[in-house]
């Protein structure tokens, strides 16, 4: 079975731009972790507004 995730992640106003790419780091690592055990079959990161990211997962 497969699962389609779609997830619009809001970064609040005021966060320090330095903790937000940190975490954008840590979950681009993770991903691929997870890519590479086979659970995260693919993702989509289409085009956002300024302070979010988007992002469509394939489980």
């Amino acid at each position: 079975m497969e699962f389609l995730i779609a997830l619009t992640i809001t970064v609040p106003e005021g966060t320090p731009s330095q903790t937000v790419d940190e975490t954008r780091t840590r979950e681009t690592e993770r991903a691929h972790e997870l890519a590479e055990q086979g659970h995260l079959l693919r993702l989509w990161a289409p085009a956002a507004q300024p302070g979010e990211w988007r992002i469509l997962d394939l489980w």
